[in-house]
């Protein structure tokens, strides 16, 4: 079965989204405060971290901020994911 590139950056875009959440569970550092931070309610933040909802820059490099994670992160997360995907 062929997998096109939207179908892989979507799984790539919640596998990120997934590592980030680990992240912030791992750092012990609750939901809401990373939600406070961006300027959201909880709701909106668990649809962040279920990759529900796609972040825009600003609100990522917020979210980084928050869990003391070079902006960098992400990116780095998102395309790992997408390489193991395509193989």
């Amino acid at each position: 079965m062929t997998i096109n590139n939207l179908e892989l950056d979507k799984s790539a875009i919640k596998t990120m989204y997934a590592t980030m959440r680990a992240k912030r569970i791992r750092k012990n550092i609750p939901a809401i405060t990373v939600a406070n931070a961006l300027g959201i309610d909880k709701s909106t933040f668990s649809k962040y971290e279920q990759g529900l909802v796609d972040v825009c820059m600003s609100k990522m490099i917020v979210w980084c901020d928050a869990l003391e994670l070079n902006p960098r992160y992400p990116g780095q997360c998102f395309h790992t994911a997408r390489l193991k995907n395509q193989k």
